[in-house]
């Protein structure tokens, strides 16, 4: 019988991106195939678990309240820790973002191509720094020692005034935006703008005409759970086997990826080999 039969309550609550499709798939790939039902947001995998897709960055916030266990970007679990009313556990990490990519995705400093500084302490004072991450962006900036002021809605009325503010006193300008950072750099031409994103390919990065000045860290998908429900012997042993599954699904996956660049490597080499002895002879 499965563990789905005779169930009243789900066995786990689990929290997933939206707007990440490989997170299913890795559930999939673990065994615990997920199905909504009719467009909705709430779904059961074939354990019994229930599923539920949300903002990324709801996620942290989420486990602990009405989540046992998540999974979401490194990056959203470092800004909203100064949130958190109790702290998730990591329990694993995963190499994939959006998409399954050999190197996992990067948090990025850009700029335009003609905003020539080579890294985060050459930025001059009064350039404005557009990110989705404000605590975890002014954490860089500070670790270089840089001033940070936020554009909030009790401060300058523009754009203009607050960074004359930020040039007299010497720091840069935090501006918080939601999405198409790379598309706002271009439209603030005429303003030393500068961006944090999450990269992944580069490819909307060369889109935009942009590029990397500094790499600040890389990001992995972290598997997150409640304290409070890691000490609940029955439902710590469900958390664990879930771990567990997606560990060796993952580990699968990564597997089979090396194996099949070794593979077309070796057959590149087979064809090339009697081209060489051909021109060696």
């Amino acid at each position: 019988m499965g563990k789905c039969d005779n169930i009243a309550f789900p066995m786990l609550r689990i929290a997933v991106p939206k707007s990440m499709e490989t997170t299913l798939d890795h559930f999939e790939r673990a065994g615990r195939p997920v199905v909504f039902k009719g467009g909705r947001d709430v779904g059961m995998t074939s354990t019994g678990d229930e599923v539920v897709r949300l903002r990324s960055y709801d996620i942290p916030l989420v486990v602990g309240l009405t989540a046992h266990v998540g999974i979401c970007g490194s990056d959203v679990v470092e800004e909203r820790r100064h949130h958190f009313l109790k702290k998730p556990e990591i329990l694993s990490e995963f190499s994939y973002g959006r998409q399954y990519h050999e190197k996992p995705p990067t948090l990025d400093l850009v700029a335009r191509q003609d905003e020539y500084v080579s890294s985060l302490k050459e930025i001059p004072s009064g350039s404005i720094i557009l990110t989705e991450l404000p605590h975890l962006t002014r954490e860089k900036f500070e670790q270089a020692h840089k001033n940070v002021q936020d554009f909030i809605s009790d401060g300058p009325e523009d754009l203009d005034e607050f960074i004359g503010e930020c040039e007299r006193s010497h720091s840069v300008g935090l501006v918080v935006v939601h999405g198409r950072i790379p598309a706002m750099l271009e439209h603030l031409n005429g303003y030393k703008v500068f961006g944090v994103v999450v990269n992944e390919t580069g490819s909307t990065l060369r889109a935009n005409g942009l590029r990397i000045v500094q790499r600040l860290q890389k990001i992995q998908a972290q598997f997150i759970a409640d304290i409070d429900a890691l000490e609940d012997t029955s439902t710590r042993s469900e958390i664990d086997d879930l771990v567990s599954v997606l560990n060796e699904a993952e580990r699968t996956r990564i597997s089979g990826e090396s194996e099949a660049t070794s593979k077309v490597s070796a057959e590149g080499s087979q064809s090339v080999g009697p081209l060489l002895k051909e021109r060696a002879s």
